[in-house]
């Protein structure tokens, strides 16, 4: 095959506010950024993000960044006008192909080949976690999104479903390439512990389908046993967090909760090194990442009973009703690392089957 000029779109991307699908961007940018690749691959960014990249990578920088970006975006969602200097800007590189990671395509306008990753489509399964704005923007941006784009990457075969029986999309443009799993062994000692007690351990961005209020309310059932550690947080707090700090508080936790907000990488490795239990009690995900961190650091994982879950292979007494009070208490007697049914990919494979995609985007 032909070496192609292909280009991945960060203009979407805001370190620290994209939940869990950073470590899917990150760990893209680290894969195609690498001298070796097949393809001669640019990343096209804002200013800001633009300082972000690594050393090596190829970067076209756009004259936009920051919330001069955001503000087009809803300009384009909202009005006939479009990021048509973008756009042109984006053309005129002469990419062969252009990866949207997350979940939508901006500028729509852009001439080039598209491809658009798919992490889910929540908002059509629960609309009530959306204020009146995002719905709005979601409704106005992914349609056309799904339109324009060649092909389509889906990160679970859960997600292809929805987007085939609730969006229309044929099949056939639609593939689904899991998220990777870091394949090397974690090496030498196990880094300073950010906290000091005994610990479960809960990473999410505090939305409200992550569940957060369940599992408070479990959390508290088993601290009434007499034998739960502490409860550690990580991630962007949102607005809801603080009522979730009025439940721990209502429910006698303050001194048992702990959250440590967004935190540097360096810092999550350390905060799974050293739990004791990963716990996932969402009620909707596209994929999980949680789920293969937890594997990767040895320990047990507690998620809830989705189909995308039971797709990844979590045992089946590892998937939880975190709607039940009572889910953890058989937990303490259940903490050996879990192993999956099913073989997860390796970041390096996703990468390469990514580029595949693109690559058929263009013939």
């Amino acid at each position: 095959m032909d070496r192609m000029r292909l280009a991945v779109s960060l203009l979407n991307y805001r370190p620290g506010h994209v939940g869990g699908i950073e470590t899917y961007i990150r760990k893209l940018i680290d894969a195609f950024a690498a001298p070796d690749q097949e393809h001669e691959v640019h990343f096209i960014a804002g200013k800001d993000v633009a300082t972000c990249l690594p050393d090596r990578a190829r970067c076209q920088v756009v004259s936009l960044s920051g919330k001069g970006l955001v503000g087009w975006r809803c300009i384009e969602a909202f009005t006939p006008l479009k990021a048509k200097q973008v756009a042109r800007q984006v053309d005129a590189a002469g990419y062969d192909a252009i990866l949207f990671p997350q979940q939508s395509i901006f500028p729509i306008g852009i001439e080039t080949p598209s491809v658009l990753t798919v992490v889910d489509v929540q908002h059509l399964h629960r609309p009530e976690h959306y204020g009146l704005f995002d719905t709005h923007f979601r409704r106005a941006i992914y349609p056309p999104s799904l339109d324009k784009s060649r092909r389509i990457i889906a990160i679970s075969h859960a997600t292809k479903q929805d987007l085939v029986k609730l969006c229309g999309i044929d099949e056939k443009k639609v593939t689904v390439i899991h998220m990777g799993f870091d394949t090397a062994p974690v090496a030498g000692a196990a880094p300073e512990r950010v906290v000091k007690a005994p610990y479960f351990y809960y990473p999410a961005a505090t939305f409200p389908h992550k569940g957060h209020a369940d599992l408070l309310r479990c959390f508290a059932r088993l601290k009434n046993q007499g034998t739960a550690p502490k409860l550690v947080f990580s991630g962007m707090q949102t607005p809801l967090w603080k009522n979730l700090q009025k439940q721990v508080s209502e429910l006698g936790l303050a001194e048992d909760v702990i959250h440590v907000g967004f935190v540097p990488y360096e810092q999550v490795v350390s905060l799974y090194s050293h739990a004791d239990a990963i716990l996932f009690p969402s009620e909707f995900e596209g994929f999980g990442m949680p789920v293969l961190e937890a594997v990767r650091y040895g320990k047990p994982i507690f998620c809830s009973d989705l189909p995308v879950f039971e797709e990844l292979g979590v045992p089946e007494e590892n998937r939880l009703d975190f709607g039940d009070a009572n889910a953890l208490l058989p937990v303490m007697e259940n903490l050996e690392p879990t192993v999956l049914s099913k073989p997860p990919i390796s970041w390096a494979r996703c990468a390469e089957k990514t580029l595949q995609v693109m690559a058929e985007a263009v013939r």
